[in-house]
């Protein structure tokens, strides 16, 4: 079951298939460990999303929470350039340090959603009661996107699983890494 078997398919709708896990230990090594990389390469591309959009809500609750203490607009800039440079100390889960999320031509309607929404170009412009709408929006779909992304965790997890049970029982070994 993997994009190849359906090509119409976001990899995303196949990773989260149900059958995608079904029966793990009736399948082939190879089968299993491409089932684990196409499942690793789209909890990749959900953390990439999911980084877009708390971004988003950053650059959102910076505006509102200048608003709220009346920050001189020469600050803005300053407060949104350290939203956006602070370091993250959340260390991905799964995301093995080869894979890239995929190019953005491949995401393009989960960017261009997030694109389209003004609120990151004109959050100085817009309405606090626009900027508070903009801002549920974004974080409903950062908590979707999130719950898409522990449950592709989750099946990474079933796949590595099986992988290190055939590892433990001798089923596989390091020698069919290399053929």
């Amino acid at each position: 079951m993997t994009d190849e078997q359906h090509p119409r398919r976001r990899r995303r709708d196949t990773v989260l298939d149900p059958q995608f896990i079904r029966d793990l230990r009736g399948l082939a090594l190879a089968e299993l460990r491409s089932r684990r990389k196409l499942a690793e390469e789209e909890e990749a591309e959900l953390s990439y999303v999911r980084r877009l959009l708390q971004s988003r809500l950053d650059v959102i609750d910076s505006e509102l929470q200048r608003r709220r203490q009346s920050t001189q607009g020469g600050q803005i800039v300053a407060d949104v350039v350290a939203v956006l440079t602070a370091e993250t100390t959340d260390e991905p889960r799964h995301v093995a340090p080869s894979l890239d999320p995929s190019p953005i031509a491949q995401q393009r309607r989960a960017v261009e959603r997030l694109l389209a929404d003004p609120a990151l170009s004109y959050v100085t412009v817009l309405s606090t009661d626009d900027l508070a709408v903009a801002r549920e929006q974004v974080n409903t779909s950062e908590q979707e996107v999130s719950s898409q992304r522990l449950a592709v965790q989750a099946i990474v997890d079933s796949l590595t699983d099986e992988l290190m049970q055939r590892y433990r029982n001798r089923q596989a070994t390091i020698d069919t890494l290399l053929t």
